[in-house]
């Protein structure tokens, strides 16, 4: 009887100690908050099709010149140049996009040099939590070219490194 009094007791005291407090969360004024984290990221690589070298290590592509807009027209900013501190983003052109909605079909279009622009269409999804939410980058596809659009580890959904063989 000791004992099944015993485990009672130690089964309230682990239940009491697992409730939420009775603080109340901190009160954050979500218009204070900058969500660009959840929009679409775009890490760019450019290889070879015959030898598969980096373009952008080699120098054959001067990211400086690579330019971006999505299906609004809108020019993108190139983000980082070399991300040099992680090595799955070296030589990479990185492209923040403003989709044109929650849960919609988007296009971004890449020239790295005159007369050659490169399509990237992707469905983009986004859903609401707390003040930003997150979103989700799939079905990424790149017509007329060989490519492969690859998570990257340890980031959110949104991000996704595209390697475009030319």
């Amino acid at each position: 009887m000791k004992k099944i009094f015993f485990a009672g007791l130690i089964s309230l005291a682990i239940f009491s100690s697992c409730q939420k407090s009775s603080k109340s969360e901190p009160n954050i004024n979500c218009a204070t908050v900058n969500c660009i984290g959840a929009n679409p990221y775009l890490f760019i690589r450019f290889y070879d099709k015959t030898t598969d070298s980096d373009l952008i290590a080699t120098n054959v592509i001067d990211t400086s010149k690579v330019k971006a807009w999505n299906q609004n027209n809108e020019a993108l900013y190139n983000y980082a140049k070399n991300m040099a501190g992680i090595d799955s983003l070296k030589s990479s052109v990185v492209y923040a996009d403003w989709p044109k909605g929650i849960n919609t079909s988007n296009t971004m279009y890449v020239k790295i040099k005159e007369g050659s622009i490169i399509q990237i269409d992707y469905n983009y999804k986004y859903t609401p939590s707390g003040c930003c939410g997150t979103g989700l980058v799939q079905n990424i596809n790149v017509p007329g070219y060989s490519f492969s659009a690859i998570p990257i580890a340890n980031f959110p959904a949104n991000y996704r490194i595209v390697k475009i063989k030319l």
